[in-house]
């Protein structure tokens, strides 16, 4: 027996493989509807978009959701994308694996651009500690710390994705492809050849490990920046209020830390361990982490449009007690740029008069529109001052 079949024979597609194949695409499809939410809020109305446009935290917040798109696009076709193996068609069949190498090397280049995606979630702790804890004006984050903040989350991924395509470096890693070698287990194998991926596991390290790493370090010491902040302006309130205002704000920090804990943990978690048992093949040793990775790694799109329309859901809610959840939900997806007068014409309801003032917005004043709700927590000054700069 060859050492390919050999490879293949210990290969065992259960229950739990399917799940790893599926859950990426639902998951992936769930988390293209969250982001396309978040775009449309930001860029669907000509109106605002400029206004919108003029906060960091909607730029980021934009940033993430344009880049989440094609990432888990590309995460959805799973093993669609990879190249069958032609020494083993139970296999092929099993997974799904109709791609080609340039199929392969596109999906690669996605997920690996979706590193992006951590580091600008860091950078959006980082700088909602700066408003909130230095009390930075957000005119001079913009000019003094943003440029550099895009540089590091987007030019590197960007670069690291470039450099695997052209080098020959992304390759099957069994049921999707990313930085691997080729044949496969040549690394773990001395009587084999490797003819691609030679430097796998330093490129894994260094372009996914280790950028990960720094952005879980960032939104963690971001978090407990934020929550000792909130503990001292507490124990504070006798002398200095504690804004309402600053409070949400809270609340959105811990929601984007959370969605970064929770998209990202197990993957890493998954890396390394594939790492020290030398082959994905491996992975059904570790059933439950892969599972747990495949299914909540796509989801980052998901999350942030969770966290992005809960204060806009809230001040629907506000502004229409009579009303119920789902209609919020409801208009905030399907008429995010309608008039508010216009909404369910047909309703029993009393219409809502086109005058509403935000709250805690003191800068716009077409406050008639869905989509302008988005000013009341991302717009000019959210943080300590509620007044426009």
């Amino acid at each position: 027996m060859s050492d390919t079949d050999s490879y293949n024979s210990n290969y065992n597609f259960g229950a739990a493989g399917k799940a790893i194949i599926w859950m990426p695409r639902v998951s992936s499809l769930f988390s293209i509807l969250g982001s396309l939410v978040i775009i449309n809020l930001i860029l669907g109305d000509p109106r605002s978009v400029r206004q919108k446009l003029k906060t960091v935290s909607n730029r980021f917040v934009l940033i993430i959701s344009l880049l989440d798109v094609p990432v888990s696009t590309a995460i959805m076709f799973v093993s669609l994308a990879v190249p069958p193996d032609k020494t083993y068609d139970v296999r092929n069949k099993d997974l799904g694996l109709v791609g080609n190498y340039a199929s392969c090397n596109a999906q690669a280049f996605f997920m690996q651009l979706g590193v992006a995606v951590p580091l600008y979630t860091a950078m959006l702790c980082i700088f909602y500690v700066c408003r909130l804890r230095f009390n930075i004006r957000e005119s001079t984050f913009s000019k003094q710390i943003e440029p550099f903040a895009h540089i590091i989350s987007f030019l590197f991924p960007f670069a690291s994705a470039v450099f695997g395509a052209s080098s020959g470096s992304f390759n099957s890693l069994g049921f999707f492809c990313w930085f691997a070698s080729y044949p496969p287990q040549c690394l773990y194998r001395t009587e084999m050849e490797c003819t691609r991926g030679q430097h796998t596991n330093l490129y894994r390290l260094f372009f996914f490990l280790v950028p990960i790493l720094v952005a879980f370090v960032a939104v963690t010491v971001s978090m407990i920046m934020i929550l000792q902040f909130v503990y001292k302006r507490r124990k504070q309130s006798n002398h200095i209020p504690y804004s309402a205002v600053q409070k949400q704000v809270t609340i959105q920090v811990v929601l984007y830390i959370s969605v970064f804990l929770i998209t990202y943990s197990f993957s890493v978690v998954l890396m390394i361990l594939l790492w020290e048992s030398g082959g994905l093949n491996q992975t059904s040793a570790f059933v439950p982490v892969a599972v747990l990775a495949f299914s909540l790694f796509p989801l980052q799109g998901f999350w942030n449009a969770f966290a992005y329309i809960r204060p806009i859901i809230n001040q629907l809610l506000m502004e229409h007690p009579q009303r119920s959840m789902v209609w919020a939900i409801k208009v905030l997806i399907f008429f995010p740029h309608s008039k508010l007068s216009n909404i369910n014409p047909r309703s029993q309801q009393p219409r809502v008069p086109n005058d509403i003032q935000m709250i805690g917005d003191h800068c716009s004043n077409q406050g008639s529109y869905i989509s302008d709700l988005t000013l009341q927590t991302y717009g000019p000054s959210p943080l300590a001052d509620p007044t426009c700069e």
